[in-house]
């Protein structure tokens, strides 16, 4: 990804320079670049700056993981710490909109009325720190969402911390490949 948006290198050398970068400048510099991905909060560089900051939560290092397919386009999981937030993911590797009823996922304890938005995908119809209605959500196509509930609703167990340090780098996989489908879809 390009730096910025200058004209001659895109960020990558001083404008007076001689010398040229060893590949070339994609033509879309202008628009994809560093620079313009730090303004934007919904840009693939400010989710992932989000799922890096979810990473360092003891939910993720230290929590337990059960999984589910809600249906043949969503993988879902959850993780959870006894006295800790717990945390839905949800990724949409379909082509249409997604409806999920999480009242009616057996993953989890018990699923409060409304959760809270701790990180929502480059397309999402969502914002971070919304809440959102168990019952009522809403996955556009190639979407990643995660949502948190606080600790009063755990009903878990923990698992090995290298478990889940795996499965936390499983989680930033499947997440980076829902955003290059829906980047290229």
């Amino acid at each position: 990804m390009q730096w910025d948006g200058t004209k001659k290198f895109a960020g990558f050398m001083p404008e007076n320079s001689t010398a040229k970068p060893w590949l070339p400048i994609n033509q879309n510099y202008k628009d994809v670049n560093v620079a313009s991905e730090r303004k934007n909060p919904h840009s693939t560089l400010n989710f992932y700056k989000q799922l890096l900051q979810l990473r360092k939560r003891d939910t993720f290092a230290h929590g337990s993981f059960t999984s589910t397919v809600p249906n043949e386009n969503v993988f879902a999981y959850v993780r959870e710490l006894e006295n800790s937030d717990t945390y839905w993911v949800f990724i949409n590797f379909g082509a249409l909109e997604q409806r999920i009823d999480m009242t009616k996922i057996t993953i989890g304890g018990k699923v409060p009325g409304e959760l809270e938005l701790a990180a929502v995908g480059t397309d999402s119809c969502y914002v971070r720190g919304a809440t959102v209605k168990a019952k009522e959500v809403v996955l556009r196509k190639y979407d990643t969402i995660i949502l948190k509930t606080k600790h009063e609703h755990y009903n878990g167990a923990g698992t090995s911390l290298i478990a889940n340090m795996e499965t936390t780098f499983k989680f930033l996989v499947i997440a980076t490949i829902s955003h290059f489908f829906s980047k290229w879809a």
